[in-house]
């Protein structure tokens, strides 16, 4: 048995009321919550779906939310994480998909916590996340604009998310150690670049090879005017000429040695801003487990089960992908970096193939797509905050339609469910 109940949707300056299909013990405070604020919970821009503003057409929002209570009620005993699957109600939405167009998401009236996103026909998903963690299929940002600026220099990481958390991470067992509850990872590195050695300018005394030509000129002539003088010249000029030869020859070993040191010096910075990014990216993996390891965890083969409690750092952060994220070594030097540093520098300034994490203690996690792609990533959630807490620190609570209560049986074998 389902009950309408009416939320309302924030459209540019316009607040329009909807209404929400859902069981009677689910409430529209709830459900607020999940969808981002109590007066707004979607924001949609202006130029794309004029049906958004009619109460007179009807869809399915095809998806499912997780949401966790704010941590200033994370000490209730009632359920901090509802499951809300298929959401119908939503004016203009498809019965699969979003509709193709530009729209926004909304965490908060404020427009500093929205950003845009166009959806379109290629099937890729792109995200780039505010404040509250979204996971939406079959959209893609383009271009550029003040707004998504203002998300990269907030430091917001860029993603994709096509399918659940793959097992073929690499991770060295010889450097698996036991997870603190507190290990949610620490991309903070530092490095201190080499002093480049100096090569010193050439000395004057090289460029007199350039006179030998006008010396020998002059012991020609001397030679004419005088045999005794050609000698002495000769001998002089030999001497002189051998002279510059070696410090030639002494200086030309003096660049070449001087171009191994800087290589050499290069190539080990380059080795240590290399590995300061690799333990970096090994860190995030060991500190953040992926679905398969968290299934071996659940087994008892490795540890990581129930190591997360409420007031631990990693309290209710789940992995939802694994993708790039921009990440920069810190120089420890008070001069500016050379180009051949800095370079390298450049060179490793992203993070690849690392868990993207999202902290459901910061807001929901919406996953919006064809069924067969949500309903997967709901469940890897489910069992990944049932997998790293137990019961006494996190209860689960399921809101479904009838007839859709059955895709979400096993969720009575959690310990975790209310």
């Amino acid at each position: 048995m389902t009950e309408v109940r009416r939320l309302r949707v924030r459209y540019g300056d316009d607040v329009t009321d909807l209404e929400v299909l859902l069981p009677p013990h689910a409430t529209i405070e709830v459900l607020a919550d999940i969808l981002g604020a109590a007066d707004s919970s979607l924001s949609i821009n202006g130029r794309v779906l004029p049906a958004w503003h009619s109460l007179d057409q009807s869809g399915v929002f095809d998806g499912v939310v997780l949401d966790i209570d704010r941590p200033n009620s994370l000490q209730s005993d009632d359920h901090p994480v509802v499951v809300v699957d298929q959401l119908a109600g939503l004016p203009g939405g498809d019965s699969r998909l979003l509709p193709q167009g530009t729209f926004g998401f909304s965490a908060s009236p404020e427009a500093e916590n929205a950003f845009s996103l166009e959806v379109s026909d290629t099937g890729r998903i792109t995200v780039l996340p505010g404040v509250s963690p979204v996971v939406i299929d079959n959209v893609r940002i383009t271009g550029r604009t003040a707004l998504t600026d203002r998300i990269l220099n907030a430091g917001a990481s860029r993603y994709t998310i096509g399918q659940l958390p793959p097992s073929g991470i690499p991770i060295d067992p010889s450097t698996t150690r036991q997870r603190t509850r507190s290990a949610i990872g620490s991309t903070v590195r530092s490095v201190t670049p080499p002093v480049l050695p100096r090569l010193e300018p050439e000395g004057f005394p090289m460029a007199w090879l350039g006179t030998i030509p006008v010396v020998l000129l002059l012991v020609v002539v001397g030679f004419v005017a005088s045999p005794a003088f050609f000698a002495v010249a000769a001998v002089i000029l030999a001497a002189t000429t051998a002279a510059l030869l070696v410090r030639r020859m002494s200086r030309q070993k003096e660049v070449r040695d001087h171009h191994e040191r800087t290589k050499r010096l290069v190539e080990t910075f380059e080795k240590v801003v290399v590995a300061a990014r690799r333990s970096v990216e090994q860190e995030l993996r060991l500190a953040n487990p992926s679905i398969p390891e968290l299934a071996r965890a659940a087994r008892g083969e490795v540890a990581g089960y129930w190591n997360r409690s409420r007031g631990d750092r990693d309290f209710a952060n789940v992995v939802v992908g694994y993708g790039e994220v921009d990440w920069e070594v810190q120089v420890d030097s008070e001069f500016e970096l050379t180009t051949a540093l800095q370079q390298i520098v450049d060179d490793n300034s992203l993070l690849t193939s690392v868990p993207i994490v999202a902290d459901l203690t910061m807001g929901p996690v919406g996953i919006v797509g064809p069924r067969d792609f949500a309903l997967p990533c709901a469940r890897a959630i489910a069992v990944t905050l049932a997998t790293q807490s137990s019961a006494s620190d996190l209860r689960i609570s399921l809101a479904a339609d009838e007839n859709q209560l059955g895709q979400w049986d096993w969720l009575k074998w959690l310990p975790q469910l209310n």
